[in-house]
């Protein structure tokens, strides 16, 4: 559990780097950024 939260952002920034996993990444995004 202690581990969930630092592999969940390696796999959102993974994704942010590929044209079809960024849909993916911003549903792991925080959506409430101002």
């Amino acid at each position: 559990m202690l581990l969930s939260v630092p592999l969940t952002i390696i796999v959102k920034i993974a994704l942010e780097q590929t044209s079809g996993g960024q849909s993916i990444a911003v549903l792991l995004s925080d959506l409430n950024k101002t």
